[in-house]
């Protein structure tokens, strides 16, 4: 009976995980629909279904803003000669760091290289409709494949400590940002560095870490806390090899172009305050000093995290704190991120209050790409239904946005379930020394 039992348990979680599989992918297919460009539905479609896109940041920054605009700003590109003969029509493959600059870390790049010339090979003239559809497709599939993979391992590698299944947690953040940015392409991996902190093999998620830092900087978050518990584990110097990809990735940036290393460290410099709860004092104090004051201040609670003890099976709460604190109090606190906050509160034994705040967080999370380009909109429907006189313009930084309140709700709730989580913590490690 109880073979039989644990048979129709096992039958049942497979049926789960293959619904959710099957809902996941529905959702990420619908978001490709939702994302893609309005000249890509005429190319595809001959016709236009949905004149308002969700917003699409690789394809509109790095494609539209950039690629696509040799002609425009020649401040954007480094090799002025292959500029000119874009402009000019000649069809030629620019490449990026060498050729134009891309805000974006080594592997990163090397992964917008690929997508690019994966369109290329379909048509040769980047300013084409066909180009562009074919770098929308290929970044979609990628990015599908992407989040799927890493449902699959996240199934397979940490499904055995998940305290319970929250559902709804993460659905509105894949439909908004599963085909966004980069970001979506290195969740395997991600995956693959929290199995490996659960799993105190340190050294492959140093390894991991490495590498994810050489793709998104804030991975440095994880990239110290895996070196954090190696330092206290093992003193063996082959252990440490993650230290390696990021400095290579760099060193191989700047050898190929220094102007393009510094182009990028001096974007980090640069002061910028997306959707992060620093926006509230922007108006009142000045930016440069705000920008030095909110990474002192990240550094500062980042070190004390760091600093507390890991306790036996608790690195996933550990971990969540992190990513939550490094998110809500960085500068640039771009609504992404929340793609490798949601693995880790799944992870996380929490009270349903804590998880209907978050699930709440998340939505918000989503609304606000949702509705950044409509801020004017919701002006006008406010003002006519509440009376609310607010100024009719598209300015979702300014304190009479709707958009900025619904960045800073759900600021409130990160910052609100972090100190909890903290709290948590504490709580836990005070009770481990008098044990």
């Amino acid at each position: 009976m109880l073979s039989f039992n644990i048979k129709q348990d096992m039958v049942t979680s497979e049926m789960r995980f293959k619904t959710l599989l099957a809902l996941v992918m529905a959702i990420l297919t619908t978001g490709f629909i939702l994302h893609m460009p309005v000249e890509v539905q005429e190319y595809v479609f001959r016709g236009v279904f949905n004149p308002h896109p969700i917003y699409n940041d690789l394809y509109s920054s790095y494609y539209k803003g950039v690629l696509a605009n040799p002609c425009g700003n020649p401040n954007q590109w480094f090799n002025q000669a292959k500029r000119s003969a874009l402009c000019s029509g000649e069809n030629i493959f620019p490449i990026p760091y060498l050729d134009y600059k891309l805000p974006e870390p080594p592997l990163a790049g090397l992964a917008f290289t690929v997508l690019t010339a994966l369109a290329f090979l379909f048509s040769s003239n980047v300013f084409s409709t066909a180009y562009a559809t074919a770098l929308y497709i290929a970044q979609s599939i990628i990015s599908i494949i992407s989040t799927l993979s890493a449902l699959i391992l996240f199934d397979k590698k940490l499904s055995n400590r998940l305290n319970e299944r929250w559902l709804p947690l993460g659905f509105a953040s894949l439909l908004i940002y599963g085909i966004y940015s980069l970001d979506s392409l290195v969740l395997p991996l991600y995956i693959l560095l929290l199995s490996s902190l659960l799993d105190k093999e340190y050294h492959k998620a140093l390894l991991y870490a490495g590498l994810l830092t050489a793709w998104n900087p804030f991975f440095t978050i994880l990239f110290g806390l895996s070196l954090a518990y190696m330092l206290e584990s093992t003193r063996s110097l082959k252990h440490y090899a993650g230290l390696l990809p990021p400095l290579i990735a760099f060193a191989t940036l700047y050898v190929a172009n220094p102007s393009s290393l510094e182009y990028l460290v001096s974007n980090y410099l640069t002061p910028a305050f997306n959707s992060s709860v620093y926006w509230l004092f922007t108006g009142s104090v000045n930016t440069q000093a705000l920008y030095a004051v909110s990474w002192g201040v990240l550094s500062t609670i980042i070190l004390i995290l760091y600093g507390l003890k890991p306790l036996g099976d608790h690195i996933a709460l550990h971990a969540t704190i992190l990513i939550l604190a490094s998110w809500i109090l960085n500068p640039v606190a771009v609504p992404q991120t929340i793609l490798f906050a949601i693995p880790l509160l799944y992870l996380c034994d929490n009270d349903p209050r804590l998880r209907a705040s978050a699930l709440v967080s998340e939505v918000l999370n989503a609304l606000i790409i949702l509705l950044w380009f409509w801020d004017g909109f919701l002006r006008e429907v406010l003002n006519k239904t509440l009376g609310l006189g607010l100024p009719v313009e598209n300015n979702p930084a300014s304190t009479s946005s709707p958009v900025f309140w619904i960045i800073q709700v759900r600021n409130i709730l990160l910052l609100a379930l972090a100190v909890r989580m903290i709290s948590d913590y504490w709580e836990l490690a005070i009770n481990a020394e008098k044990h």
